[in-house]
């Protein structure tokens, strides 16, 4: 636990990166689902029977189109959180293996 703090309190820029992550998660998604309007539309308006509302039927290639778009979020969803979890580990790492050699590493997130 003092290991721990003591890397916090020396490298207090760790607290800007998850922010940092969100921001541009949160941006991506923006764009995602402004995409995915767009791909949707893009199928064949067809009107329902004495129903005031239509509905979008889809070909093979746009169904393959979305199921693309939505592995392309998931993935990259997970490897913006992976790549932060690994930048912060290996801050830590470069940090407490530098401690005692009488080179402490500090600001290893720069």
């Amino acid at each position: 636990m003092k290991a721990a703090s003591d890397y916090v309190r020396s490298t207090m820029s760790v607290f800007l990166l998850p922010p940092v992550t969100v921001v541009f998660l949160l941006c991506f998604y923006v764009y995602w689902a402004i995409t995915s309007v767009y791909l949707v539309s893009s199928g064949e308006a067809k009107q329902i029977k004495d129903v005031p509302f239509g509905t979008f039927e889809f070909d093979t290639t746009l169904k393959r189109l979305l199921i693309y778009h939505l592995f392309g979020l998931l993935w990259l969803n997970a490897f913006a959180i992976a790549a932060t979890q690994f930048i912060i580990a290996s801050s830590v790492c470069l940090w407490y293996f530098s401690q005692g050699t009488g080179q402490g590493a500090t600001k290893t997130i720069r």
